[in-house]
């Protein structure tokens, strides 16, 4: 387990890892008659949060409020770059998304977004504040209140946001919109929007992530924020493991087609070997690393078979798979796919390290190079290391297992996948 993402419903400092306030435990601990202690309680629950970071290593340990875990949950499965999600049913439940990044300074409790902005507004006695979502959503006898009069003053709500702060777009979440009501809810949100002409564009829909996860899955990838630093560091790592001086005297060659790298990159690329062979001198002698354009690849490989009288490998990373049926006999390769955009070191190193682990046969670093690199779990249900071995000489075959569709440092965090991960780890915990 790399990180651990908690998201509790009430307030909390995510900078210092401390629970301030849990509206809904409160509660349940003054009808334990714990009402005495409940300092203690608070300080066990940050006791317990000291040890797990103790025990997983600073930084790896996060917490957020509900809102703020379901927003970021939100953002990373929705293209939207601004917009308030309103988590229904929890009494915590707005996250603001600017500029595509969630504040997770905004640590208060959702009364301090009063939907119910009369001066009557009703008080929940587990929170305090007026116009509390859990106030709204459920009349004197407990049940949700009618669709249509709580879309009454969400709309209400929406149209004051949008007068005080220019929000537009809003994003409903949480267990209340899970099924009928959820749904009966949007539509008449929409329906008054539309009857009213809707004079301020403003855009209502739902969270593209399962309600009951968005919590849980947005504490977990606030957990993983730093997943591109820990992916560069990860890449380096099994990069280094493969520096090893070979044990025949054949030199290796490793061929980078330069249009797999973004100019930035590839105007550097000398620095990047410099700095590569000071560390690890024997390179030099041992094993050559080069960036050639595509058009003078083939000229490039027959000139090492007649330097070499074919006695040196030959490892290639091409950008397309079509350029394999032009390679000679012998000469292996891995195809990278990207777009050109946002690519940087940690590309140009797994790359690097992709190519050593294919020519020493170390099917394990290789998938595990292709998971860091793709963000994408390897399938290996479907090839055993035996097969894979066998397939390590035959660029065709290999192209077929291992296709990098490299993703952009910024990207790595797949929240879709991680959400299957997750999900699995749940059922095969169970």
């Amino acid at each position: 387990m790399d990180n651990i993402g908690i998201s509790l419903p009430g307030v909390v400092d995510p900078h210092k890892n401390q629970v301030l306030w849990l509206v809904n435990y409160e509660s349940k601990w003054s009808s334990a008659k714990k009402a005495d202690n409940v300092e203690s309680e608070y300080e066990d629950l940050n006791q317990e949060l000291s040890r797990l970071e103790q025990q997983f290593g600073h930084g790896k340990v996060s917490i957020l409020n509900d809102g703020t875990a379901f927003g970021i949950s939100a953002l990373n499965g929705s293209k939207e770059n601004d917009a308030i999600v309103v988590t229904l049913g929890t009494g915590i439940g707005v996250a603001r998304i600017t500029n595509g990044a969630v504040d997770v300074s905004r640590i208060e409790q959702s009364g301090a977004f009063a939907i119910d902005l009369r001066a009557t507004a009703g008080i929940d006695e587990n929170c305090g504040i007026r116009g509390c979502f859990t106030a709204e959503l459920r009349d004197s006898d407990g049940q949700l209140v009618k669709e249509s009069e709580f879309a009454k003053k969400m709309v209400t709500w929406f149209e004051f946001m949008y007068t005080i702060q220019g929000d537009r777009n809003f994003i409903l979440t949480g267990g209340v919109m899970r099924g009928e009501y959820g749904g009966n809810l949007l539509h008449a949100i929409n329906r008054i929007l539309a009857t009213e002409g809707n004079t301020h564009d403003l855009s209502v829909s739902t969270s593209v992530v399962d309600a009951t996860l968005g919590g849980a899955i947005g504490a977990a990838q606030f957990a993983a924020k730093d997943l591109t630093r820990n992916t560069m560091e990860a890449i380096h790592k099994l990069n280094m493991s493969l520096v090893i001086p070979p044990i025949e005297k054949t030199k290796v060659n490793h061929i980078i087609v330069s249009e797999l790298l973004p100019f930035s990159v590839r105007s550097i690329f000398e620095n990047f070997l410099h700095s590569l062979y000071s560390k690890y001198p024997f390179l030099k002698e041992e094993e050559q690393i080069r960036l050639v354009p595509q058009a003078r690849l083939s000229e490039t490989i027959d000139q090492i078979m007649a330097e070499t009288g074919r006695k040196n490998e030959i490892n290639i990373a091409l950008s397309n798979a079509n350029d394999i049926a032009v390679l000679p006999e012998g000469v292996k390769a891995l195809v990278f796919t990207n777009t050109q955009e946002n690519y940087d070191f940690i590309h140009l190193e797994g790359i690097i390290a992709a190519l050593r682990a294919m020519q020493q046969k170390n099917v394990g670093h290789l998938i595990r190079l292709y998971e860091l690199l793709t963000g994408e779990e390897f399938d290996i249900n479907n090839y055993t290391e035996d097969e894979i071995l066998k397939k390590m000489s035959d660029p065709r075959e290999l192209a077929k297992i291992f296709l990098f569709k490299l993703k952009p440092a910024t990207a790595l965090t797949n929240s879709l996948v991680l959400n299957d991960l997750l999900l699995r780890y749940i059922e095969e915990a169970a």
